[in-house]
């Protein structure tokens, strides 16, 4: 999966998200994102160097929402753990600690 850093933080191509996720319909489930959770960035052509492309990218935030939006098996069983596990043992300790909850 393409990534590109930008402030330092990762955006991820959303064509390449969307294709892992097996989501048909890019344009439409990027809609559904927040404005902070999408960008449009210009790249030099990988076939031609002297042209360029415009790409879409998510954000983690932006990963996350179609992660948790998607019905794929994998998505389901990341999103399964991200509401059983993961949140609440943030509410309930304040805090996830990945080595303990999964040292045993």
């Amino acid at each position: 999966m393409r990534t590109v850093v930008k402030d330092g933080e990762p955006w991820f191509v959303a064509k390449d998200v969307c294709n892992v996720l097996e989501i048909g319909n890019s344009r439409q489930a990027l809609a559904r994102l927040d404005d902070d959770e999408g960008m449009s960035f210009e790249m030099t052509h990988p076939q031609s160097p002297s042209k360029t492309i415009m790409m879409q990218a998510v954000n983690e935030a932006g990963l996350y929402t179609l992660i948790l939006g998607s019905r794929k098996p994998e998505a389901k069983q990341f999103k399964r753990w991200i509401t059983h596990e993961v949140i609440p043992t943030i509410r309930k300790t304040r805090c996830f600690t990945w080595q303990t909850k999964y040292s045993r």
